[in-house]
């Protein structure tokens, strides 16, 4: 995803457990490269009606925020960040 350089930055979000087990995550899947927002409580999964993982929430610079609930294939994730680079 590299190819959005400055277009899109991707924030990851670990799960609903302590900062740890969240590390833990991040390190098993070659995450640290890409900023991660701690979320112990769930609040933050909470703002956007996300019940749990997997689930991606696109925010657009305006505010505006699509949540989708589960896996995603690759080609949909690339037709997703095409439609926000394209607006």
């Amino acid at each position: 995803m590299r190819r959005y350089g400055d277009k899109i930055q991707f924030i990851g979000m670990p799960g609903r457990d302590d900062v740890a087990a969240m590390r833990g995550f991040v390190d098993q899947y070659g995450l640290q490269d890409m900023p991660q927002a701690v979320s112990e409580d769930g609040s933050l999964w909470g703002r956007f009606g996300v019940p749990g993982q997997p689930a991606w929430v696109f925010v657009t610079p305006s505010g505006k925020y699509q949540v989708v609930l589960g896996s995603m294939e690759l080609s949909a994730l690339e037709d997703t960040l095409g439609q926000l680079t394209s607006a």
